[in-house]
């Protein structure tokens, strides 16, 4: 972890020299984002929750996603951006008949991800209408658990900092550009894929 956050940092600081070293005019932007996660998950993973009663198990590994986040253009080729990212929820919804610990009856549980990220933006201009775009960052996130077994549930919360990568497309209209962006976030004990749009403001 200490050694992404100083590789940001790094970035930044060469981004900030080149810019220096520039006529290329700087700009502020703000952007927003929807699209699709999707959680490198399997049934296997939660082998250790089946106390011998569960009879039937189903995983929903996918959701919504959304960003909103801003960003400082040092020159063409690069940008620091942060902001705001939900990466909804992954869910296994199971059937216990009653046997051991559980009660018998559904059993579900559900984990909601959401957080801020800072990185450095690295920029491909194409020509005027297009740019390729990569990144490199810090996710810093917060997980929410629930269990629900019958009147039973119970929650619990689990946070941290883990890298994030992402490679992407630009089209630019004028101050108003559409990015299309795949990204990968390696928590702690799961990655995440993103796939998402989302529309840019420069100012």
């Amino acid at each position: 972890m200490k050694k992404i956050m100083i590789g940001v940092a790094a970035a930044i600081i060469a981004a900030s020299a080149s810019f220096a070293e520039s006529g290329n005019p700087s700009e502020w932007y703000i952007a927003g984002s929807i699209g699709q996660a999707e959680y490198d998950l399997s049934l296997s993973d939660f082998a250790d929750i089946d106390d011998g009663s569960i009879t039937s198990a189903s995983l929903d590994d996918s959701d919504t996603s959304y960003s909103l986040y801003g960003g400082f253009r040092i020159n063409q080729y690069f940008a620091v951006e942060g902001g705001y990212l939900d990466l909804g929820e992954s869910s296994l919804s199971a059937q216990s008949d009653g046997s051991e610990l559980y009660f018998a009856g559904p059993l579900n549980l559900v984990a909601e991800v959401d957080g801020f990220n800072i990185g450095g933006k690295g920029i491909i201009p194409i020509n005027e209408k297009f740019e390729l775009f990569a990144k490199l960052g810090v996710y810093m996130w917060d997980a929410e658990a629930k269990v629900k077994n019958g009147a039973v549930s119970e929650s619990d919360d689990e946070n941290g900092s883990d890298a994030y990568y992402a490679l992407g497309g630009t089209f630019l209209v004028g101050q108003i550009s559409i990015n299309a962006e795949y990204a990968l976030y390696e928590l702690e004990d799961v990655d995440v894929e993103n796939i998402s749009v989302g529309l840019q403001y420069a100012f």
